[in-house]
């Protein structure tokens, strides 16, 4: 009567023992499949918080390393775990497997020891949040400032443009040439200020601006804008050729306002060469890279580095404009992710390329 409940029981403890060794490798192996993706999904939004300072390259390494050892540590945990529960596998199986487990544990142990420094230095949800609302709260004051700067600087402006007008009203025929011309170049400054101020609201405001990403049209996006120039420079004969099934995502509103910068900027200087042509196309191959490409007047690559800088001006004043256009495009593709970059040669054309996410 003993040894069949001996038995009994020695089969419950077994079928038991083999439950549990399941059930620490289900664990295991979910403990790794965690780790994995919460380091995916920190590549994919970005290493650092907002509001978070950059870890030094050196502990961003070490802390990898550590997480990827951590991994392959569970792993093979979970592996051995599983071995034992299925007692069909040779013995030897489960050694190599607790040595990778050993080696890797202990690894992981001192890696994660090294990158504790750092990890330790990492903000706090509340830091967090309290910088975000910081944040939040300076943005607020800058959209003010900027919008009552905007306002007193363009109502003297406003001002200067009536009384001029009205001095070239009153005075007409009596008006020789000379403070006639004058008259114009003043109104002409005057306009001019009034484009810069505007330029400058722009810029100030595309930093901020909430992004919308959507599936966009690029080549009706370029056209419409092409057709928009047609119309304020109807003088002009320009040929344009652009790519059809050209498409991306991103925010409409500022990749329209990226590409209507880099359109305008191309149909700017090419205004004094004939058979002016500009292109817009899908460049280098990439489905991700579009280029805009005119034959104009180009640049000295020794002065690229200018280029994305706003009232950094690589020509004289006989091509107009406030000088922020290339900014701001540059601002917009780094907002959404991607690069911005130029190749160009003088008197021979230049070509912008805009790299974006899929």
């Amino acid at each position: 009567m003993t040894e069949p409940n001996a038995t009994g029981l020695s089969q419950a403890q077994a079928w038991s023992g083999t439950l549990l060794d399941g059930m620490v490798a289900l664990g295991l192996l979910g403990l790794a499949a965690a780790l994995l993706w919460l380091g995916h999904r920190r590549r994919s939004t970005g290493n650092d918080a907002p509001g978070e300072s950059p870890a030094a390259p050196s502990s961003q390494r070490v802390t990898t390393w550590a997480g990827a050892l951590l991994v392959i540590f569970l792993v093979t945990l979970a592996l051995v775990h599983l071995v034992q529960a299925w007692t069909a596998l040779p013995a030897w199986t489960s050694l190599v497997l607790k040595g990778v487990a050993a080696f890797a544990g202990l690894a992981a142990a001192v890696g994660l020891w090294c990158a504790a420094p750092a990890l330790a230095a990492l903000p706090t949800r509340a830091q967090l949040d309290a910088t975000r609302d910081a944040l939040a709260a300076a943005h607020r004051e800058i959209d003010i400032f900027t919008a009552s700067v905007s306002h007193d600087l363009r109502a003297p402006l406003t001002s200067i443009a009536g009384q001029v007008g009205m001095l070239e009203l009153t005075l007409g025929e009596r008006l020789d040439d000379e403070p006639r011309q004058r008259l114009r170049k003043l109104q002409a400054g005057v306009t001019q200020m009034a484009e810069l101020i505007d330029a400058l609201v722009k810029l100030s405001r595309t930093t901020r601006l909430p992004l919308t990403p959507e599936p966009l049209d690029l080549s009706g996006i370029a056209e419409e804008i092409v057709a928009d120039l047609r119309r304020r420079h109807p003088e002009r004969q320009v040929g344009v050729t652009i790519q059809p099934g050209l498409r991306a995502r991103g925010d409409r509103k500022l990749l329209t306002d990226a590409f209507a910068a880099l359109l305008d900027n191309a149909w700017k200087f090419t205004a004094p060469c004939p058979g002016a042509h500009i292109e817009v196309g899908r460049g280098l191959g990439d489905t991700g890279v579009f280029h805009v490409r005119d034959n104009g007047v180009g640049f000295d690559m020794a002065y690229s580095d200018k280029l994305f800088k706003p009232f950094k001006r690589l020509h004289g004043a006989e091509f107009a404009g406030p000088g922020v256009g290339l900014a701001l495009a540059s601002r917009i593709v780094t907002r959404h992710g991607g690069r911005i970059w130029a190749d160009a040669r003088e008197n021979a054309g230049a070509v912008f390329y805009v790299q974006l996410p899929p």
